[in-house]
Order: structure tokens, then C-alpha cells, then sequence
């Protein structure tokens, strides 16, 4: 999918807000269930500080450059949950009750998010490594009209080393099939931001002269692919053969499933087998991933 973008589009509406928190920092590593703000999400604000250092020469002007630092971002916010208050900020749920204390530091997170600047048009960002400060809270009483709070986060980001990413966007046209498929692989995962990256996180090893061997008891064997990135739904096929035995049999042909799919066959003791899974994206885009399995004796 391309797209040329002349202008910045104004943008009139917040629509849609994930989060995905870090489960292992020192790997940059995310959860694999995000924090959804769907219709919940008021307003962002973001800027990116930079210093400016001039090189000067015999009284004139020689050089200028612009290095760019941590940025903040600001997310006017129509409610927490105490879950969601908990994940984000590092604090502790105790059978459902937030417990804070000096101990509690907040998570890196991946914030992505989508604001409408057209009939068709959406601006699509993503932040993969911010840290939101614990909000402030405000209430006073009134006896007339009713007035209303919003929870604001107010965080900082830096780049994602492992990504080399430290702010994404996109100008996306929706009412196409292109469109409506990059904006859930937008959101589907952390580490999609082009539509060419399909991401394959399963357990199989690449195909290759390196399998993965493994030794089951003899029975019934399932296979289960999963993918992320690339354009969602995804379309998975299976098959295998007795190693060096030929022929490939193709067992299931799973169709449209986001979620992965799965078949069984059964294996007889004293073989050996190599399986074969393929999960192709909706713009046609397919990884291949192969292993193989010796079947010992029933227990």
C-alpha cells in the first residue's frame, strides 16, 4: 500500500486509543493484549524538544544543526479503569483494589491511536516506547450545573531501540480494503507500521537446512500458526510427510483467520516427520515455516 501525502490534513475528531504495555523492558518487549480507549479517547497533544547548536566562523554563520530529544504526549482520557490504572502505572491489584506505594514505577507503553481528518480519511500514530506520570485529581462540589473532569496522561517518549522507531504516522484512506486492513494491523501490533511486514511469531523454526527437532509420544499432533503485522485477516495451510518420505499431504486449508487455526493428524511410533505451516497476509504476502518430529512409544 502506497500513498502520497501533499499535506498535513487537519484533524477533527479522536477516535480510537491502544496501549500496550511493556512486559519485559530490557528487551523492549510487549504485551501481547493491549489496553483499548475505544470512544474513550478526548484529545492528544504531543512535541518533540531540539536543540540548536550554530557553528560559527570568523563572525558568520558556518553551520546549524537540530538534534531532536524526548518528546511528550498528553491524552485527554473519559475514564480509567483500576486494571488499566494498575497495568500502566506499576502498582499492585489486590482482589481488585489499586494499592500504591513508593515502590510502584510505571511501565514503558506502546500508544497507538487514530484521529479522523476527512469523511475517509484517518491519521493513524503510534508512540512504541512512552512512560505516562500518575495523573493528578481534582473534584469540587457543585450545587448547580453540572461540571465534568477528564483524566489527562501526561507521558514522555523516546525511541524504541529494538524497533529504531520513536514516532510513526500515516495519513489512511478507510473505505477501501487496503485501508481497513492497515488500520488493524496498525493497531493489531505493536511492531507493524509499514503494509510489506508480515510478522511471524510462532514457535516454528524458518525453513531450511536448521529444522527444529523434536521428540512426542506417539497419538495425535496439533498444529496451531500464528502471525502479526502484514494486512489482517490472514490465511493459514498446513501439511506434512514422513521425513524423506516425498510426497507432502496437505491436511487443512484454515481460510480466514485472524486468530490462527489448527488440524491434528496422528503419528505412528519409530517415524519420523516433517510438517510444514504457511500463513499468507491479505495483500498476498506469505511466510514459510517448517520442523520436524520423531514419534517414540505411547506412555
Amino acid at each position: 500500500m502506497s500513498e502520497t501525502n501533499n499535506k498535513v490534513r487537519p484533524v477533527y475528531n479522536c477516535e480510537r486509543l491502544y496501549i500496550y504495555p511493556m512486559i519485559d523492558e530490557e528487551n523492549e518487549v510487549y504485551s501481547d493484549t493491549p489496553l483499548t480507549f475505544v470512544k474513550r479517547l478526548t484529545s492528544y497533544n504531543d512535541s518533540v524538544a531540539s536543540n540548536n547548536t550554530e557553528l560559527y566562523g570568523d563572525g558568520e554563520l558556518v553551520e546549524s544543526e537540530v538534534e531532536e530529544g524526548a518528546g511528550t504526549i498528553a491524552l485527554g482520557i473519559h475514564g480509567m479503569t483500576d486494571e488499566e490504572y494498575a497495568a500502566i502505572f506499576g502498582c499492585e491489584l489486590r482482589n481488585g483494589t489499586v494499592i500504591e506505594s513508593d515502590d510502584d514505577e510505571p511501565v514503558y507503553c506502546c500508544v497507538i491511536l487514530m484521529a479522523r481528518s476527512g469523511k475517509h480519511k484517518v491519521n493513524v500514530r503510534k508512540w512504541p516506547k512512552v512512560r505516562f506520570q500518575k495523573p493528578e485529581e481534582s473534584v469540587s462540589q457543585k450545587e448547580s450545573n453540572k461540571t465534568y473532569s477528564f483524566l489527562t496522561l501526561n507521558g514522555s517518549f523516546i525511541e524504541c531501540d529494538r524497533l529504531g522507531v520513536k514516532r510513526a504516522k500515516k495519513t489512511v484512506t478507510e473505505n477501501t480494503a487496503e485501508g481497513r486492513a492497515f488500520i488493524e494491523g496498525w493497531f493489531g501490533s505493536p511492531e507493524f507500521f509499514t503494509a510489506g511486514e508480515l510478522i511471524n511469531t510462532s514457535y516454528l523454526t524458518q525453513e531450511g537446512s536448521e529444522e527444529a527437532v523434536s521428540v512426542i509420544r506417539e497419538g495425535n499432533v496439533t498444529i496451531q500458526g500464528a502471525a502479526s503485522g502484514g494486512s489482517s485477516p490472514y490465511t493459514y495451510s498446513y501439511s506434512y510427510q514422513v521425513y524423506n518420505g516425498g510426497t507432502w499431504s496437505s491436511y487443512t486449508s484454515a481460510g480466514e483467520n485472524i486468530s490462527g487455526a489448527s488440524d491434528t493428524i496422528a503419528v505412528t511410533e519409530g517415524l519420523t516427520y516433517r510438517f510444514k505451516s504457511v500463513v499468507t497476509d491479505s495483500v498476498g504476502q506469505s511466510l514459510t515455516k517448517t520442523f520436524r518430529l520423531t514419534a517414540a512409544a505411547a506412555e
